[in-house]
């Protein structure tokens, strides 16, 4: 559910120059036990991947990318290393300081970040976020409703976290920017600009911070 119109939304998205990530309840349900490691799903990884080549087609260098996340995750580890972000920080109390912090290590303004996140710990960064996607969560309908009439998102999924909604949220990113279906033929193609971008994204070597 989009809640901008088009005009603002183009005006937004033209500024945007990186994703940042929540990692439990975007990535994956947000189930925790001693037993259980956070993951995530390949078809949300396609998603964040397809998204991050829109905009490398579109600015000719790959963006900036990181993962914000309270607890300590060897998922989100495991994940930024495969991908090639830039930075995983774990055990984030603050996460707007951290946002802050990695805007100014990759010269760029929090208005310049796609910030996608699921709860309420993670407000104090997406009020400041150029473009916000909210993960809805069918259990939490209040919170939803709430981030709605205070505009706190200016997208909330239908699925929630551990159900492709981040590929949801990826994929309408690119279907009202109308790129879809140009990044999915590149995509497709055995040489030409998805190599290209794959060869310059695999040399991003993560950086790990843990509070």
């Amino acid at each position: 559910m989009w809640l901008i119109d088009d005009i603002e939304w183009m005006k937004r998205w033209s500024q945007i120059k990186a994703l940042v990530f929540d990692w439990d309840g975007v990535f994956n349900s947000g189930e925790k036990s001693p037993n259980i490691s956070s993951g995530y799903f390949e078809a949300d990884s396609m998603g964040v991947n397809m998204l991050r080549f829109s905009l490398w087609l579109r600015d000719g260098t790959p963006p900036p990318v990181a993962v914000i996340t309270g607890a300590n995750n060897p998922g989100a580890q495991a994940w930024a290393e495969r991908e090639h972000i830039h930075a995983c920080y774990g055990k984030v109390l603050n996460k707007q300081d951290i946002l802050e912090s990695f805007c100014k290590d990759h010269n760029i303004k929090p208005e310049n970040v796609c910030f996608f996140f699921d709860d309420i710990l993670d407000l104090n960064a997406a009020s400041i976020a150029g473009v916000r996607m909210l993960l809805n969560r069918p259990g939490a309908p209040f919170f939803s409703d709430l981030v709605k009439k205070r505009q706190w998102a200016d997208f909330i999924s239908k699925q929630p976290g551990g159900q492709y909604g981040l590929r949801e949220c990826c994929d309408h990113i690119l279907e009202r920017n109308l790129t879809m279906e140009v990044v999915v033929k590149k995509r497709m193609a055995t040489t030409g600009d998805y190599l290209t971008y794959l060869e310059e994204r695999n040399k991003i070597n993560p950086q790990f911070f843990q509070k």
